[in-house]
């Protein structure tokens, strides 16, 4: 036993000595790639680049803010990457030396920190934990278990449809709250892994989340810089996500082929059956209170309408109000119970993340950005006929801003990349507004490819080490995450393409 213990802390040595090498030489390589990027990228001397203020970019001074910037930013996502559990202090040693060089200034990196997004999910994480802790999801859970008959692949599909319309429905955070807590009871009461149906959900979650703009931060910021209605979403988004989900389901089946033999076998063996549960008072009020604040959230945005309220002003405040309620029904329980359930160490963590992106606009990155794709669209418009120089450039945006979603947030990528999608769009060319489209499903199908691909991977991979103290390494997600990301994205690209050449 002593050998073993021994042979294992050695391999581990091992392996992280090799992941500290390959970030070593990151920090040290990256910065002399950035300045051999950033220094060929000239923008032109064109009245409305003046205009802009977008000339002084050109400029060694901003060129080397470019590159120890970008060099900073990707010194924080690859620590992320190899390092999960020091994704705080590594994002704030990096948010430091972003202010000690005077790469970015406070005003714009609290701007940055987007707190709005900061303040739903601490109110969600409160309000969801208060549910739970009334046995609502407990009784959830047996009337699906019933439903399903125990088939783990019925549990599956379950998950599937279930975490992908609630994202739709009211927004991938809540969802994914929702379906971990009923994950995590799950696990507990048939003592198996949470990961497989875990991976499931924030898959479905993710691809969901694509299909309203109520779903997915992305899609608000989509739908405010291209000015489209959720009627928009309806048309061009909504099928695609729907077709998406259903296509991954036989892929997560054959996947997780031998962990749902084991489960089944587990419940053959234990004879497993259940009663019809009874719902009680307080799962009653727990159940209610979820009704509530599903109804509210999912109508937001038509109470804000009627209410001539600002865009996205209810999204705030139905979750601090139901926050504020739970909280003062706790009484002198509140402080202890608020401390306990919000995941602290992943709120930071965003806040930290969002802000390091700023440096992207500040340094004049995304402006250099915007110039490479703008230059790639009139070589394109040289060379070949005009629907298939949009086509091309869809797809190539789909790829850029899905990868660069997959190695930080979507959040982020989408915030950085829609100023440069709009420099293209402003060029008037024939399709052009389709373009819009390319950051959605960028930004929400790539999530899937990575742990940090999204802002719901990182909640729920919070929540699951806070519960078991563990993560899913970026290996066992990759090898799956990717494929599905790029079958999923086809299907949505290739429906919004052809729905433009036969709609016009």
């Amino acid at each position: 036993m002593v050998v073993m213990r021994s042979t294992t802390t050695f391999l581990s040595s091992i392996h992280e000595n090799k992941k500290m090498l390959l970030y070593l030489i990151f920090l040290i390589i990256s910065p002399f790639i950035f300045y051999t990027i950033f220094s060929n990228i000239l923008i032109p001397e064109t009245p409305s680049y003046i205009y802009k203020g977008w000339t002084k970019y050109n400029e060694p001074e901003f060129i080397f803010k470019q590159t120890i910037s970008i060099a900073i930013f990707g010194m924080v996502i690859f620590a992320t990457l190899l390092f999960w559990k020091y994704r705080v202090p590594v994002a704030m040693a990096g948010t430091a030396l972003l202010l000690l060089g005077g790469f970015v200034d406070i005003s714009t990196l609290v701007e940055y920190m987007n707190i709005p997004v900061i303040l739903f999910l601490l109110c969600m994480m409160v309000v969801v934990s208060y549910i739970r802790s009334l046995g609502f999801f407990d009784y959830f859970l047996e009337r699906t278990m019933l439903a399903t008959k125990f088939e783990p692949k019925l549990l599956l599909v379950f998950f599937v449809l279930m975490s992908a319309f609630m994202a739709a429905a009211v927004d991938e955070v809540s969802s994914i709250l929702f379906m971990s807590v009923l994950i995590f009871d799950l696990a507990k009461r048939f003592d198996i892994n949470p990961i497989p149906y875990l991976i499931c959900a924030i898959f479905a979650t993710n691809i969901g989340s694509s299909a309203t703009v109520l779903g997915n931060p992305v899609g608000i910021y989509v739908a405010f810089y291209a000015d489209l209605t959720f009627g928009d979403f309806l048309m061009w988004s909504t099928p695609a996500a729907v077709l998406s989900a259903l296509i991954i389901i036989p892929i997560l089946f054959k996947n997780f082929n031998i962990f749902l033999n084991e489960f089944r076998a587990k419940i053959v063996a234990k004879e497993i059956t259940s009663g019809v549960p009874t719902l009680t008072g307080e799962s009653k009020k727990g159940g209610i209170l979820f009704l509530i604040m599903i109804t509210l959230l999912a109508l937001h945005s038509t109470l804000e309408v009627l209410l001539e309220l600002p865009t996205n002003s209810l999204l705030i405040a139905i979750p601090l109000c139901l926050a504020s309620y739970v909280l003062l029904s706790l009484k002198d329980e509140a402080a202890s119970f608020f401390e306990k359930n919000v995941e602290w160490w992943t709120i930071v963590y965003f806040m930290f993340l969002f802000s390091i992106s700023s440096t992207v606009e500040f340094t004049g990155v995304s402006a250099k950005l915007s110039i490479l794709l703008i230059d790639l669209y009139k070589f394109l418009a040289e060379i070949l006929p005009s629907p298939f120089q949009i086509i091309v450039i869809f797809i190539l945006a789909v790829i850029i801003i899905g990868t660069l979603s997959s190695l930080v947030d979507n959040i982020v990528s989408v915030a950085v990349f829609l100023p440069i999608i709009s420099e293209v769009v402003a060029l008037n060319v024939p399709f052009g507004g389709i373009l819009w489209w390319s950051t959605l499903i960028g930004g929400c199908y790539f999530g899937n490819a990575t742990p940090i691909g999204s802002t719901a991977n990182i909640v729920m991979l919070g929540l699951l080490d806070k519960r078991y103290n563990k993560s899913i390494s970026f290996r066992s997600w990759i090898s799956l995450g990717l494929k599905i990301s790029l079958l999923t994205s086809l299907i949505a690209s290739s429906y919004v393409l052809l729905l433009k050449i036969m709609w016009g």
